[in-house]
């Protein structure tokens, strides 16, 4: 069965080659395939939708689909998102600039993270069977990782004496230390050897291979069923839980910034909106330099 991006490529004229220019644009400044398959595949439906180029389509005929789009049930919030960035994109890089002021403001949403109580963290890591899964979904949310990190955490990563774990190329293409729990780290050998780790912490089906997303994903889902944890959790969910966490036991806000990898503290002062803190009594610095208390 052809996807959307083949049959764009076979039926409209001169889309193989805008896709390719698209993609080698989009890769040279930093994005990875995933963004250019989301970008794509919103430009091959409306290539499709109205047999020929973006390029060539005009401004009436693009606020149409894009309200389509925008007011079907058949279309989610997200395919009208990636729809507005892959236009923008596509016509920046044609400088088709006529075309890009009429495309519509995207308003950011601002929703607060779903977090796990402590309480749900440990039911949910006792649930799966396998000590294997157990000691995954610890792992991930012990050091805050995002779910590509995890896949990839290779066994030399991880260094139990310093307490720390190598984060090759995360978000952003940057590396970074986490720390390593201490529980884990008490654990880690007999994990090992128990599942005769060799290459990846997490390994895959295939010799040599890492564990994929769905695997995670699944292994997540029914943990959170046997656990009986009604909210809507994800693995990004362990990350969100794990940044409150921290802040909740004291840690400042540099310091998660810099566990989680953000590039911007803003992002992480978020959380600062979900953790629980006690407040405490206002104390002048001056009677703190007299040990006045």
């Amino acid at each position: 069965m052809k996807t959307i991006i083949e049959s764009a490529k076979k039926e409209i004229k001169g889309f193989k080659n805008m896709s390719h220019k698209f993609e080698r644009d989009l890769i040279l400044n930093g994005k990875t395939q995933k963004t250019y398959k989301c970008y794509i595949r919103q430009i091959a439906a409306i290539s499709l939708e109205f047999k020929k180029l973006p390029t060539k389509i005009s401004n009436e005929e693009i606020k149409e689909y894009l309200f389509k789009v925008k007011t079907e049930n058949d279309y989610s919030e997200s395919y009208f998102k990636f729809t507005v960035y892959g236009l923008r994109y596509l016509f920046r890089l044609y400088n088709l600039e006529d075309k890009l002021i009429k495309l519509p403001p995207l308003p950011k949403k601002k929703t607060l993270p779903v977090v796990l109580s402590q309480a749900e963290c440990i039911k949910l890591f006792a649930a799966p069977e396998k000590f294997k899964d157990k000691f995954m979904l610890a792992l991930i949310y012990s050091a805050g990782l995002r779910i590509s990190e995890s896949q990839r955490i290779a066994r030399i990563d991880i260094d139990t004496e310093r307490k720390l774990i190598y984060v090759c190329q995360g978000k952003g293409k940057k590396d970074r230390y986490v720390v390593l729990s201490k529980f884990l780290a008490s654990r880690y050998k007999k994990y090992c050897n128990e599942y005769k780790i060799k290459k990846y912490v997490f390994p895959g089906q295939k010799e040599g291979n890492y564990i994929s997303k769905t695997t995670i994903r699944k292994i997540l889902k029914h943990a959170v069923l046997k656990a009986g944890i009604e909210k809507t959790v994800t693995i990004h969910t362990l990350r969100h839980s794990f940044a409150t966490h921290m802040l909740e036991n004291g840690i400042d806000i540099v310091t998660v910034k810099e566990q989680l990898g953000h590039e911007n503290i803003q992002t992480t002062m978020e959380y600062l909106q979900v953790a629980r803190f006690e407040r405490k009594t206002a104390v002048s610095p001056l009677d703190s330099l007299y040990g006045i208390k």
